[in-house]
């Protein structure tokens, strides 16, 4: 793959993430960083690149697309400090697109994930931070951004798609539990997602094509974020 060509990711790119989870630890991908460089890394950064002459014209002129790790790549290092999986990799591909010149993940944006068994792409905002969550809530009563969401909702579900994030189970204090949005209350986060099992698209440059025209019906989600997020 010469630099900045996308010509999709290898069988290998899935071998290694399934053999990286069969053997998740520091000496078998020390021995093997070669063969992550090759058929996940730079694959990786060739679909960041090519996403990021497409977005202007096709989805958002303020996205940012980096191929760079910790940017729009994240990084396959797992932070175990505070969890009770100890392995140290992660076993999948994750990339996100985020607008503007915010922090990457405080901002609404686009994700793509890969792994052995599952392919999905998503948008939005996955976790509202402590700052965000009364805005979103107030949004989601809002007269007019209220009534924005709600035909954001219906018009997903025509999609196939399901507005997700429901993590509480009572209706925050202060906020009435008959309203007609009264379910979103229940959010820290607002996000689409449509999964599949990695096909042969997968191992093709059209996987650029694929992934842009799921954004797009996702896309009234990610301006219903910016809209709320004006307020801020």
């Amino acid at each position: 793959m010469s630099s900045g060509e996308f010509t999709g990711f290898s069988d290998d790119c899935l071998n290694f993430l399934a053999d990286l989870a069969k053997n998740n630890n520091k000496a078998w991908f020390e021995e093997n960083k070669p063969r992550y460089q090759e058929s996940v890394l730079e694959p990786s950064r060739a679909f960041v690149r090519a996403l990021s002459r497409r977005f202007p014209g096709e989805l958002r002129s303020g996205l940012v697309a980096d191929p760079r790790i910790n940017k729009s790549l994240f990084k396959i290092y797992r932070d175990t400090r505070f969890s009770k999986d100890k392995t140290p990799f992660k076993t999948h591909v994750g990339l996100w697109f985020w607008e503007g010149d915010k922090k990457r993940m405080e901002w609404p944006g686009f994700y793509f994930h890969l792994e052995p068994n599952r392919f999905f792409v998503a948008a939005g905002m996955h976790h509202f931070p402590q700052t965000i969550l009364p805005v979103y809530r107030k949004a989601v009563v809002h007269e007019k951004l209220g009534a924005a969401l709600s035909e954001l909702d219906a018009e997903m579900k025509k999609k196939g798609l399901e507005l997700s994030g429901r993590h509480y189970k009572m209706t925050p204090r202060g906020f009435d539990k008959e309203h007609v949005n009264a379910k979103f209350l229940l959010f820290n986060g607002l996000t689409l997602g449509r999964e599949s099992l990695p096909g042969p698209l997968v191992n093709q440059a059209g996987l650029v094509d694929h992934c842009l025209k799921i954004w797009q019906e996702m896309l009234p989600l990610h301006n219903w974020l910016l809209q709320m997020l004006k307020t801020v």
